[in-house]
């Protein structure tokens, strides 16, 4: 897009591009692909948003778990409907306390994606936010969540 657009088509062209609305849009029409969205944070004051976004996940794709996800991509897996990874990146406590039961009230599964790091000192110097425990880590796999390492720490590089 040139600089010469108007501003407001800009600014809706990078929304459109940044919230992987126009992904979902194509994805809705293939019944065939799977896509991912990702979360960070999600406190408690976006909630009922929260809840709204995973109905409409629940009602138009189908949430896949690890092993589903392995099949689908091996071609050992046919999808009735598009596929979805909800995926959540930092190891935000909130993840564990606010997402994943509005997730499990749905019967939908989350990929919780944690720095090894922050399990064993949350909220320590490296991290700005409250973070998972590994009692948090465990509950979430005990419940059926995917848990995987994003990265060891998550210093900034600024």
């Amino acid at each position: 897009m040139s600089t010469g657009a108007p501003l407001t088509k800009r600014v809706l062209a990078e929304l459109l591009d940044r919230t992987g609305i126009l992904s979902l849009d194509l994805a809705l029409r293939r019944p065939t692909a799977a896509v991912a969205v990702n979360y960070h944070g999600t406190p408690r004051r976006f909630e009922r948003s929260l809840e709204r976004q995973f109905a409409f996940y629940r009602s138009h794709f189908e949430c896949l778990g690890e092993e589903d996800l392995l099949r689908f991509v091996s071609g050992a897996r046919r999808l009735s409907r598009p596929g979805i990874v909800i995926s959540f990146d930092d190891g935000h406590r909130d993840n564990a306390t606010v997402a994943a039961p509005l997730l499990e009230s749905l019967g939908l599964r989350g990929w919780f994606m944690i720095p090894g790091g922050v399990l064993d000192d949350p909220g320590g110097a490296e991290e700005s936010f409250d973070a998972m425990t590994w009692e948090d880590a465990r509950a979430l796999a005990e419940r059926g969540h995917v848990i995987g390492c994003h990265t060891w720490s998550h210093c900034s590089l600024g």
